[in-house]
């Protein structure tokens, strides 16, 4: 078998199709132009294809030394590489990237369209100015009791539901193997009275009647059942 060359790598462009070079490692070209190298391994009785990059970026000397690293890694050190890249995928899942899939994939558990839009808006709003970003293993309670702090006593039925959110697109990162541990909500650090402060009930206070509306509501007043009259003019 022939060794691909610088010459036979560019007459390949023109002609889509996979080209060997030798101990696994391959040239793909497809039909749009594209090319990438792959490294075609037996492992556990299973054929495996590792990419190893663009041929654009990558030349043939720099594809090769990259497959010999491979080979090393996987007969002498014994790594599983296809298992170690896709733990590195998974590090580089954002909160953003998992919230869109998990609502994507539960768009038909919604109440309504209305349900939907308010469940992404909130997290939008609240949430993805600093946990955007941040890769789903990588955050923790502070990092969401920071995003609730500033909202926590000023709309705090709209900050418990923005905590809710966020730990249940944890949870799903943690089922998709995006993250090592579920949301840290079940510890109690995300519940008032202690990673959180207590929330403040409002009071809210009736205004008084206007003095000049008074003679009015009297009139009103004595036009209604004895027991309800006499008990209100008490007050």
């Amino acid at each position: 078998m022939k060794k691909l060359t610088a010459l036979a790598i560019k007459a390949a462009w023109a002609n889509p199709g996979t080209y060997q070079d030798g101990d696994g490692l391959f040239l793909k070209v497809d039909k749009r132009g594209g090319a990438s190298w792959l490294l075609r391994l037996q492992h556990d009785g299973k054929r495996r294809d590792i990419g190893l990059g663009s041929a654009k970026l990558l030349l043939l000397v720099e594809a090769r030394q990259k497959a010999s690293e491979l080979h090393k890694a996987i007969k002498i050190d014994r790594r599983d590489i296809l298992v170690e890249r896709k733990n590195e995928a998974a590090a580089k899942v954002t909160f953003r990237e998992a919230a869109h899939q998990y609502h994507k994939e539960n768009a038909a558990g919604w109440k309504s369209a209305i349900d939907a839009r308010q469940w992404l808006a909130s997290l939008e709003s609240h949430a993805f100015a600093k946990l955007g970003n941040v890769p789903t293993g990588g955050i923790s309670a502070a990092d969401i009791i920071d995003v609730l702090l500033p909202i926590w006593q000023e709309i705090p039925a709209t900050a418990r539901q923005v905590r809710n959110r966020i730990c249940v697109v944890l949870d799903y990162a943690h089922a998709k193997g995006w993250r090592s541990s579920e949301a840290p909500s079940g510890n109690g650090s995300l519940k008032a009275g202690r990673g959180l402060p207590r929330q403040v009930k409002s009071r809210e206070t009736r205004k008084a009647m206007p003095y000049i509306a008074l003679p009015t509501f009297i009139a009103t007043l004595r036009r209604k059942p004895a027991f309800e009259r006499l008990a209100l003019e008490l007050l």
